[in-house]
């Protein structure tokens, strides 16, 4: 079959168009590679394609060549991109879009909520290209307003990167190579922009060496072998490093405390499980407590992507708490709170936590930016954001509002203290009487709907925590003074009362 990709066929298969809102989201997370399709598309795949006795089709991941084709055909199928892989070069797995995907959710929340201007176009920084560049031609395609500087150490690597990056004339005006000394600064197009303002760079990216020696190297490729996993196939120069990948991410660590705000995000992938302790322990050393350790899986691989910024950004923690074995001990406090409030009434929750604000001059009152409440136009969902100028809810604010006007504070600043999400909303649950359907499976099952109400706060800006979590113990024990003796049980609900959510 030919390889030509239409815009038609690309669409059709949801890859990279799957974008909404939020960002991009990982194609093979639900929809993993389909050999036996990709197979009938592509000759070159169709002989490494193999089927087991219930025909269920697969590839042997242990073979070079096979991996090597596939890579190619899923980039060409789902990404429209052309890649060149050298044998004697790392060979790149559809891995990468894991990570890519996370650095386009982060973008999308940043623009979202406003905490990058608006005319700032993505610029990545992706350390140590290799000789195929996946990330560099990935973000590009993702996003067509970005640009991209991929650097590397070694000559012919970055050779067959441009060529690589030639097969895709509509990506390549917008990346661009750059050879580094191995003995020089990791991030150096970073340090020699810092200066500059607003940041020239959104992400530095990276997927570092990650052997210390040829020994290790040699032992982790055996142990792959023999557990059924793909050996590596890369030059030496692309997996082993002094100090391997901790001492490489520790000096990426040590070299952005000169450049901080150079990068909005710099990150980098682990390799391994190990390094996770001593990266966590140089990001605490070094005092920075904005980061994030997520953990990505695919097949029986597993890898680590870690994250640490200079801004008062804070990420939501369905992208930066991603709970793993290997890094439950190292995950950063939460940036969201959570309350089930013991009410089943939307509007009773919104009307008492609306006083609860005035009363400390967040609504209507001189220590706030804030604004009104926004209904979702499809859900049973409110939102509130919330940019106090003064800690209104502290005791001696309150005792001094109280001796001037209730709600005020002149000594309220200009700049908030924090930005916010206040959330409120109604989950509604069909729970079906399964034991009377099993004994009258004719007659079905009869529906019983059930609500709860929720909220929370989502901390989206600010650099002192202690305001946050402050702000919401008032909330909360305020609400729950209000609401004692109110229904702690979800309760069944009349039909005309349920909303969509």
């Amino acid at each position: 079959m030919n390889e030509e990709i239409s815009k038609g066929d690309r669409k059709r298969n949801g890859r990279f168009s799957s974008e909404n809102e939020d960002g991009f989201v990982n194609p093979y997370h639900t929809h993993p590679p389909d050999f036996k399709r990709l197979g009938e598309r592509f000759e070159t795949f169709k002989p490494f394609v193999r089927y087991h006795p219930n025909g269920q089709s697969y590839i042997d991941f242990k073979n070079p060549a096979a991996l090597r084709e596939l890579t190619r055909c899923l980039l060409r199928q789902d990404f429209d991109l052309k890649v060149m892989l050298p044998e004697d070069r790392l060979c790149p797995t559809v891995r990468p879009i894991h990570y890519v995907c996370l650095l386009s959710q982060i973008f999308a929340h940043l623009r979202k909520h406003d905490l990058v201007p608006k005319e700032h176009r993505l610029k990545v920084l992706d350390v140590g290209t290799g000789a195929t560049p996946i990330y560099a031609l990935l973000m590009a395609r993702l996003h067509p307003d970005s640009t991209v500087w991929a650097t590397d150490i070694n000559s012919e690597s970055l050779q067959y990167a441009q060529e690589t990056i030639d097969l895709n004339p509509d990506l390549a005006q917008r990346i661009s190579l750059c050879k580094v000394d191995p003995a020089g600064e990791i991030l150096l197009p970073v340090s020699q922009t810092a200066q500059r303002s607003p940041p020239i760079f959104t992400f530095t990216l990276c997927n570092p060496p990650f052997y210390t020696s040829r020994e290790e190297m040699a032992a982790a490729s055996d142990i792959k072998i023999e557990s059924g996993h793909a050996a590596p196939t890369a030059a030496e120069n692309e997996l082993i490093t002094p100090g391997g990948e901790v001492m490489f991410v520790c000096k990426m660590i040590e070299e952005s405390l000169s450049s901080r705000q150079g990068a909005l995000w710099y990150t980098s992938l682990l390799g391994k499980a190990s390094s996770i302790a001593p990266v966590h322990a140089k990001l605490l050393e070094n005092k920075i407590n904005n980061y994030f350790i997520s953990s990505i899986r695919q097949s029986r691989t597993a890898r680590w992507i870690v994250g640490w910024s200079f801004t008062d950004h804070r990420l939501p923690d369905s992208l930066t708490r991603t709970s793993s074995p290997a890094t439950v001990k190292y995950l950063p406090l939460p940036n969201s709170f959570q309350l089930h409030p013991s009410t089943n009434s939307l509007s009773l929750l919104k009307q008492h936590l609306t006083e609860v604000l005035t009363d400390i001059g967040l609504l209507q009152g001189q220590v706030s930016g804030t604004e009104d409440w926004h209904k979702h136009p499809d859900l049973d969902q409110y939102t509130l954001l919330l940019r106090p100028t003064a800690q209104s809810w502290s005791r001696s604010a309150r005792r001094k509002a109280g001796r001037t006007s209730a709600g005020t504070d002149s000594s309220a600043g200009t700049e908030p203290l924090f930005t916010g999400r206040l959330e409120i909303c109604l989950h509604v649950q069909d729970r079906s009487t399964e034991k009377r359907r099993e004994a009258s499976p004719t007659r079905g099952s009869r529906s019983e709907q059930l609500a709860q109400t929720h909220m929370s706060f989502h901390w989206d800006q600010g650099r002192s925590r202690l305001n946050v979590e402050t702000f919401w113990a008032y909330v909360v024990r305020k609400m729950q003074e209000r609401l004692v003796g109110t229904s702690t049980r979800a309760s069944p609900l009349d039909d005309r009362n349920i909303g969509r959510i």
